[in-house]
């Protein structure tokens, strides 16, 4: 028994829509309710998308370590559905429900029998598993551009593919580098993506026996990419700056034997997931790496599309470490080939005849859709608690004190959250950041900083200070002391930020030392923003 005789064959009529059920349930079950705090990184994307111009984003973005696209998509959703958490977050979900219908429709260029029963079918499950993908449902709740990523991966492999088997077919080779270009300016990974590309398409062409087609070939394609990197050019100065900041400074530390050592401990890991790691995603990689060397191949173009698309990643990856002196591998910048990956699998199971593997086969697929839910709700239901994130924070700082009072925190992680609420709640209050180390944001790469604002930066006037009272947050037991004032009151809290679970959060208010014992008593309650 195979797994194309457990649904019938299904036309596109019928598996477009039930493919886009699935996606939208599992896309976005979790950000219609009341939903749960920003992260930082969310925070960020909403600082930068919210630029009053287009000149000030980019160079917001070339400091930081990605290209601009996201933000630019974000700016315009922003302007359309508001800056919520839901409307912010709804965007990746969007992208996420994109991303398994893109997978259908590639699964079927890369079988190559688009009118047959064997390529609509695994086809769908590749599109279900990708559907069921704990890290792609985690990044649809994510306003980052990981989903984006990969919808524009599978495009531009399905749209490569379906040129080379119609060299002559302009329209698809124009869609191609729009595609790519729109790739390569949405992430700094998406550069090794469309060079594995390229040298396949060598690699095609090379294989094409009618020297006119392979001529034909070769002249569309290499048109392609030199419009792809005319198209990039703009970019390359900042490309460059960011390579020089995170060379200097980075969250990552430099190259080491230990830090190479522990690789593949982040291959393994399962970011926002509190139960074990045993998931598709997890062991994906594994099988396809496994099957791609001992299956008997069908010698397809798709196939060997794969192969030179993940081999780049290897080679690319591990160049740009040793040119930037540190390792610049996150897992989650990966989740892009999770769907390439899922393909060839899915096809192959659908390939299998023997009964009792079957059976195992689906009793797996039971036991993964199982424990994606699970985990899924495992992993966002601390966070989705009331009082679990800052909002709770915010509630007591608009509860208890005045519009004029200074909120300052000393760290950026928090500040870029505080503002959010802040801006969304009071925007009047002043709200700022005492952060000496940015000083020298402009010589190395410091986390978030290139979020920040001259504005946004807090310098003490023990004169002007010592007038009225303000509010300090920070995370962590130690509080700084800001000059001419005395400590009135502090609260602490555990909650989930960015930073880690059950990070202790302390809010102080300070006052004149003149006036302390005088005015209105501060209260510890407050409503939820």
């Amino acid at each position: 028994m195979r797994l194309t005789r457990l649904i019938p064959a299904m036309p596109a009529t019928m598996a477009v829509p039930v493919l886009t059920a699935i996606a939208v349930l599992l896309n976005f079950n979790l950000i219609l309710p009341s939903g749960f705090c920003l992260t930082t990184d969310e925070a960020f994307s909403w600082r930068v998308a919210s630029q009053p111009n287009i000149s000030q984003l980019i160079a917001m973005t070339g400091k930081d370590v990605h290209p601009p696209l996201y933000y630019l998509a974000l700016s315009g959703w922003m302007a359309v559905f508001g800056q919520s958490e839901i409307a912010l977050r709804s965007l990746s979900g969007a992208f996420g429900v994109a991303t398994v219908l893109a997978t259908y429709w590639y699964a079927i260029v890369w079988i190559g029998v688009p009118g047959r029963r064997g390529g609509t079918v695994p086809a769908f499950w590749a599109a279900v598993l990708v559907a069921l993908s704990l890290t792609q449902v985690s990044m649809a709740h994510f306003a980052r551009m990981y989903n984006l990523m990969s919808l524009l991966a599978l495009l531009t492999c399905g749209l490569l593919l379906s040129a080379l088997r119609r060299p002559r077919g302009r329209v698809i080779w124009i869609l191609y580098a729009i595609t790519a270009s729109l790739l390569v300016y949405t992430h700094n990974y998406g550069l090794y993506l469309v060079t594995g590309q390229a040298l396949w398409v060598g690699w095609e062409v090379s294989c094409q026996a009618d020297r006119a087609v392979r001529r034909v070939t070769a002249l569309s394609a290499a048109m392609s990419f030199v419009s792809i990197g005319v198209s990039y050019l703009p970019w390359v100065p900042w490309l460059r700056l960011q390579l020089k900041l995170v060379t200097a400074d980075y969250w990552i530390k430099p190259l080491s034997w230990k830090s190479l050592a522990t690789v593949p401990v982040q291959v393994l890991s399962v970011p926002l997931n509190e139960l074990p790691p045993i998931a598709w995603h997890v062991a994906i990689g594994a099988i396809v790496l496994t099957l791609l060397i001992l299956w008997p191949w069908r010698k397809a173009a798709g196939e060997r599309q794969t192969l030179c698309v993940f081999g780049l990643h290897v080679f690319g990856i591990a160049a740009s470490a040793l040119v930037a002196g540190r390792s610049l591998f996150v897992p989650r910048y990966l989740i892009y080939l999770l769907p390439l990956c899922a393909i060839p699998v899915s096809y192959w199971i659908c390939q299998i005849g023997d009964r009792i593997v079957f059976r195992a086969v689906l009793a797996w697929l039971v036991f993964m859709a199982i424990y994606v839910l699970a985990s899924t709700v495992e992993t966002y239901r601390p966070v989705t608690e009331e009082g679990a994130d800052l909002r709770r924070v915010v509630a007591e700082i608009l509860s208890n004190s005045n519009s004029d009072e200074p909120v300052v925190t000393t760290s950026r992680s928090l500040y870029l959250v505080l503002k959010y609420y802040m801006e969304r709640h009071r925007p009047g209050q002043p709200c700022s950041l005492f952060d000496p180390e940015l000083q020298a944001a402009s010589e190395r790469h410091l986390v978030f900083a290139s979020g920040m604002r001259t504005a946004d930066l807090w310098v003490p006037n023990p004169a002007e200070v010592s007038r009225q009272r303000c509010w300090l947050v920070a995370d962590g037991i130690r509080l700084w002391e800001p000059p001419g004032l005395e400590l009135a009151s502090a609260r602490s809290y555990v909650i989930f930020l960015p930073s880690g679970f059950d990070t202790l959060v302390r809010v102080a208010e300070y006052r004149p030392s003149a006036a302390r014992g005088s005015g209105r008593t501060p209260t510890t309650g407050g409503g939820k923003p």
